[in-house]
């Protein structure tokens, strides 16, 4: 995947955020362009809990076991940080879907996935 073609793809994506209903934005991690889609969901039968959910994607030029640990942990550590209201587990929770695009993916990170 060439670097306009991982920009396209996320692109892409950032249109499904927003169809889906998330609010995007580009953020700098690092140096790494990332998007971020945010929404939250309140469901009575969830016992009235709100669940903030969060799709962060970056293009990177390899994706390997340890890449996708790294940016899994980060992408959580993000997603607690910048949810806002009640701290996690009162009355509300956070889901978070790390996404990393690339054309060289190890099979070692397919396996960890």
């Amino acid at each position: 995947m060439t670097g306009e073609s991982a920009r396209n793809y996320l692109a892409s994506v950032e249109s499904r955020l927003q169809a889906d209903g998330c609010a995007t934005r580009w953020e700098d991690w690092f140096g790494v362009p990332v998007l971020v889609g945010r929404r939250a969901d309140f469901r009575m039968r969830w016992m009235a809990t709100n669940l903030h959910l969060f799709t962060v994607a970056a293009a990177v030029p390899e994706i390997t076991p340890q890449s996708v640990d790294a940016f899994t942990s980060q992408v959580l550590t993000y997603a607690k940080k910048n949810k806002g209201g009640l701290p996690v587990g009162v009355q509300t929770g956070v889901a978070a879907f790390p996404v990393l695009v690339s054309e060289r993916v190890d099979p070692a990170a397919m396996a960890w996935a």
